[in-house]
């Protein structure tokens, strides 16, 4: 994967700049559901989660493999396309376009009781993923001035 030095997208950025060129096949276009953009993306879902499923299963039984430190090249695609998903079925809601970067800030704060954008506000610290390589997780930490990590 290869690092990024422009400004990263937000979430809304992605949503509304989402390019959809996937061809359908003519029975699904021709479908009168209305819903039908929505519920394919919902199989997406489905599908990408499966994946993931069965990786967890498999680390249940098979150590070397949770240890892998190539696991995340290979499954990080599938948690992508969950997010991608998110913001195709924000886009396909039935009846109207869902803003998924205010509804996602909304659910995090409601679940965990914090207000994140006050806290991002007040900060005024723009921050960088790093690498926790005991685990190879990404972990959000200040950017030191001048901006580069």
């Amino acid at each position: 994967m290869t690092e990024r030095t422009d400004r990263e997208l937000t979430l809304r950025e992605l949503q509304v700049r989402l390019p959809w060129t996937i061809r359908y096949s003519q029975d699904f276009r021709s479908s009168p559901c209305t819903h039908k953009d929505f519920a394919h993306a919902l199989h997406h879902v489905s599908k990408a989660a499966g994946k993931l499923h069965a990786l967890a299963d498999d680390m249940d039984h098979d150590r070397a493999l949770a240890d892998d430190p190539e696991l995340g090249e290979r499954y990080g695609k599938y948690i992508a396309d969950l997010v991608v998903c998110a913001l195709r079925l924000a886009n396909t809601f039935p009846a109207r376009t869902l803003d998924l970067q205010a509804l996602t800030v909304h659910r995090i704060e409601s679940k965990n009781g914090v207000s994140i954008t006050a806290a991002a506000a007040a900060s005024a610290i723009p921050t960088t993923p790093t690498t926790n390589s005991s685990r190879s997780s990404i972990t959000m930490k200040p950017t030191p001035a001048g901006g580069r990590a």
